[in-house]
């Protein structure tokens, strides 16, 4: 499983959005998944966080951002995590950019 394209569309992300829909298509068909997640390292962080994700169409994750989660401009890594009933992958690593407001 990898990380072959993170983001929204044409979507760009700003400090302090709330509500915009992070998706991470991890190019395998992951409709049976029974449990899954995002690991995500903000700019300059030494540990992960994990957001909840949920398993969109059939190979993408999706997360709608919460307040506090883009607090920061800079590049974020972002990892899939899926559990399958045959066992649980982690995915590579993809980046997207959060942008200052007015950028």
């Amino acid at each position: 499983m990898s990380v072959c394209q993170t983001g929204c569309g044409s979507s760009k992300y700003y400090v302090g959005d709330v509500g915009t829909e992070l998706i991470v298509d991890v190019c395998v068909d992951i409709t049976t998944a029974v449990a899954s997640k995002l690991y995500v390292m903000k700019p300059g962080a030494t540990l992960a966080v994990e957001w909840a994700a949920g398993v969109y169409q059939t190979q993408y994750l999706r997360y709608v951002i919460q307040a506090g989660d883009l607090s920061v401009p800079g590049e974020f890594k972002v990892q899939a995590w899926v559990q399958l009933p045959s066992g649980s992958w982690r995915g590579d690593v993809g980046t997207f950019r959060v942008y200052p407001p007015f950028a």
